[in-house]
């Protein structure tokens, strides 16, 4: 990672996603605020900030609320087309990571360009989709939930049913996030980078390590952040910033550590056709002809 400069990368695509976080909050301000005012905003966004340390967290509900309560249709092109720009920016550079680590050909810029500015609609996409299942299951678990607090007879209403349907909505809301997350990451590996040869590429080992280690850092940091009051003190109001910034920093280089992994099996990979064909014995027709 030192030899192919991915701590510097790293840093300028935690940038570029953080600047992206600005017209999305517009975007989403704009989106939320057509469902948050009858569902909620915990309804909706909470699942999908559980990732998130506990200081940006709180930073990014705040905006994502006050943009509900305003009208936002008039910003909403440009948070879209702010959005589209910075966040297809980040997905370029992290393109050009993975490119150097699997030591590839270089695509062109605007071919890059288009497959990050597609991978980014394809994220959003599937991001909402992500977004209304989830009101939908937490709606059915609800229903139940309610069904089953009115045949306890005595007991007090959503007492006992509120916590189970409130775990069991969390586990799914994380299982189903793990997956989708899983999956689109593996689809990454495998367009960002250009492969001459079909068979050569590896992909998911590189996934799950990127996912394992995503999570241990997520955790280990958030940890250290809660912990340490001291992180707010120096900081001041641009703790919630600096956190967001460092745990994007961190999320990149476990997605470069997987972008590593997998180049690392490829050459492993390639280098043992490599001498296998060498070793393989000569062909009867060739040796006529000799």
């Amino acid at each position: 990672m030192s030899v192919h400069n991915a701590f510097e990368a790293s840093a300028a695509v935690a940038f570029w996603f953080f600047l992206s976080i600005v017209p999305l909050l517009v975007l989403a301000g704009f989106l939320v605020g057509q469902v948050a005012r009858t569902r909620g905003i915990n309804v909706l966004v909470g699942p999908l900030l559980e990732v998130v340390p506990s200081t940006a967290e709180g930073l990014v509900r705040d905006e994502v609320g006050r943009m509900a309560r305003a009208s936002a249709s008039s910003l909403a092109p440009v948070g879209v087309a702010g959005f589209m720009w910075t966040a297809s920016s980040g997905l370029h550079n992290l393109m050009n990571l993975f490119e150097t680590a699997a030591q590839g050909k270089r695509r062109p810029w605007w071919k890059q360009r288009g497959i990050a500015l597609g991978w980014v609609v394809l994220g959003l996409c599937v991001t909402c989709l992500l977004a209304w299942l989830l009101v939908a299951i937490d709606s059915v678990l609800r229903g139940h939930a309610r069904g089953a607090g009115e045949h306890v007879a005595g007991a007090p209403r959503h007492a006992g049913p509120q916590g189970l349907h409130a775990l069991l909505g969390q586990t799914i809301a994380a299982a189903l996030m793990l997956v989708v997350g899983t999956a689109l990451l593996g689809g990454l590996y495998r367009f960002a980078v250009e492969h001459p040869r079909r068979g050569q590429h590896c992909i998911w080992p590189g996934t799950l390590t990127a996912v394992v280690c995503w999570l241990v850092v997520s955790w280990g940091f958030g940890a250290y952040v809660v912990s340490v009051s001291a992180y707010a003190l120096y900081y001041g109001s641009l703790a919630a910033v600096a956190v967001l910034l460092v745990w994007l920093y961190l999320t990149t280089l476990s997605l470069a550590v997987g972008a590593e992994v997998n180049a690392e099996l490829e050459r492993a990979r390639s280098d043992s056709v490599r001498v296998d064909s060498r070793r393989a014995p000569a062909s009867p027709q060739r040796g006529l002809r000799r």
